[in-house]
């Protein structure tokens, strides 16, 4: 995770949802490194802070998880021990061994989780602020956790970017049904097409610049 405590906010990083890019890009701004990339554990002394996670399309992020798989293997990783190398390059055989008949719970890495259910690990005390991968430099800018309009270098894509192209039919009603809360909880329209499009029910507006630019900007107000 990563936490600000000037500005008391702290980020989740969901598996596979730019938590890479994000990791190397908040500590740029404030931000600083606390437990490993995926912590889900707040400590008590920052429960009142604001929790931000990161979102990303279902579809794509389960293309995104299977890459991942193979990356794993490649570094010969103890968690892919035991499971068939096919899995390695058929989105099929990935899909049928960790959506539809998911391992045992907590005994692999969490290849199975949709973010709703990792969100439900997590056990958080209130429900988090969403970040959209699709658009992370806007995203940024509405919440207050930058100041003006950046770019986010990407890191880590996988090589993903034609993500589309291992979907047919079959593997869009499967994903969708695994994914089915995330499509609804996020906003995501559940079909390719729409894949690109998000619909918000939350409020957009920027938010106003915490901590010690808050009090800098009241105040400059108040010399005014």
């Amino acid at each position: 995770m990563i936490v600000h405590h000037e500005g008391r906010w702290i980020y989740l990083g969901i598996p596979k949802t730019a938590s890479t890019t994000l990791h190397r890009f908040l500590p740029q701004h404030g931000g600083v490194s606390h437990g490993v990339q995926h912590e889900t554990r707040i400590p008590e002394a920052w429960s009142e802070y604001r929790v931000f996670i990161s979102v990303m399309n279902p579809f794509r992020r389960a293309t995104a998880l299977w890459r991942m798989w193979g990356k794993d293997v490649a570094k010969e990783a103890w968690w892919t021990e035991g499971f068939s190398p096919e899995l390695v390059t058929d989105f099929r055989a990935f899909v049928d061994t960790f959506f539809l008949d998911p391992p045992e719970p907590d005994t692999r890495p969490v290849m199975e989780w949709s973010m709703t259910r990792w969100l439900e690990h997590a056990n958080l005390q209130s429900e988090p602020e969403v970040l959209y991968s699709e658009r992370l430099g806007e995203e940024l800018l509405r919440v207050g956790i930058l100041q003006h309009a950046e770019d986010v270098p990407v890191q880590n894509k996988s090589g993903n970017e034609a993500w589309r192209e291992n979907y047919d039919d079959a593997l869009v009603r499967d994903v969708g049904a695994w994914a089915a809360r995330d499509f609804e909880r996020f906003g995501y329209p559940a079909d390719l097409k729409g894949a690109v499009s998000i619909q918000r029910s939350a409020d957009t507006k920027p938010r106003p610049p915490s901590g010690f630019l808050a009090r800098a900007s009241r105040w400059l107000g108040g010399r005014r």
